[in-house]
This record gives structure tokens, C-alpha cells and sequence, in this order.
């Protein structure tokens, strides 16, 4: 108990000795006040300790909240810097992979490659042809998509 509680108890009870004659030889209103300074000190005791309790309960939950806020801060930092280096293997990885297809593709190619110049050169205007037809279908696409999108959003806005 702190030692200011045990102070104010003590100094109640030095009251309450030197006013022994009140209980002995005391009428009602000595035995009704006496029972209402009882009720006050009695009062102040428990608003006192209640209120200290409160304050030692907001200063724990206070330190605790601060350590699991640290904890936490502390693991989604570690968090974060573990799946940026997850990402970099996996992407270092794909384009590895990237690399050894493009190579083999690349062996291929001249493997089969026309040996005479007529022929080298048939087969570079193919290719060039063929990859413009894809280029010209793949932006065929993408413009009739942009185009419907265009028009959902001017019905829906009304534009």
C-alpha cells in the first residue's frame, strides 16, 4: 500500500481513537455523523485506488501495445525485404530462362538456315513479311479494343 494511504489510515484512526467517547456515549446524530465520515474516507479510498488503477492499467497496455507495434513494424519490414528478394531470384531466374530459349532458337535457326544467298535471302523477306502480318493483326486488336472500351465508356458517360 503506498505509504500516503497508510499516512491518511493512520491519521483516521488517530480520529476515530480520540473520538471514542462518540461511540460510547453517543446520541443518533453523533452515530449518523460518525457513520458518514465512515462513508466518506471510505469513498475517497476506493475513488482513489480505482483511479490509480486505471492508470496502471492504461500504462501497461500502453508499454504493451508500444512492444507489439515494434514487433510488428519490425516484421513487416523483414517481411518486405524478404519477398523483394524472392521477386529479384524469380525474376533473375526468368530471364535466364529467357536467354536459353532465345540462344537454343538462335542455334536452331542457323541450323536450318539456307546455305546460298538467294535463298538466305527468300527466307529474311519471309520472316520480315510474316512478322509484319503478326504486327499488323496483334495492332488490329488492340484498336478494336480501344474502340469498344472507347464506346462502353461514352454510353455509360454519355459523352
Amino acid at each position: 500500500m503506498p505509504k500516503a494511504v497508510m499516512n491518511m489510515l493512520t491519521g483516521i484512526q488517530d480520529t476515530l481513537i480520540s473520538l471514542d467517547h462518540i461511540f460510547i456515549k453517543a446520541s443518533r446524530t453523533e452515530h449518523e455523523a460518525a457513520t458518514r465520515i465512515n462513508k466518506i474516507a471510505r469513498g475517497y479510498l476506493r475513488r482513489k485506488r480505482y483511479a490509480q488503477g486505471i492508470q496502471a492499467l492504461k500504462n501497461f497496455s500502453l508499454r504493451q501495445s508500444k512492444n507489439m507495434a515494434a514487433f510488428f513494424d519490425k516484421y513487416l519490414i523483414k517481411r518486405r525485404d524478404v519477398n523483394a528478394k524472392v521477386r529479384a531470384m524469380n525474376h533473375r531466374g526468368n530471364v535466364k530462362i529467357m536467354r536459353n530459349i532465345l540462344s537454343a532458337w538462335t542455334e536452331h535457326v542457323w541450323a536450318i538456315m539456307p546455305i546460298k544467298v538467294n535463298q538466305r535471302q527468300r527466307a529474311y523477306f519471309i520472316a520480315v513479311r510474316t512478322e509484319r502480318r503478326f504486327l499488323a493483326r496483334v495492332l488490329q486488336e488492340y484498336f478494336k479494343a480501344i474502340r469498344r472500351l472507347r464506346g462502353t465508356y461514352s454510353q455509360k458517360y454519355s459523352i
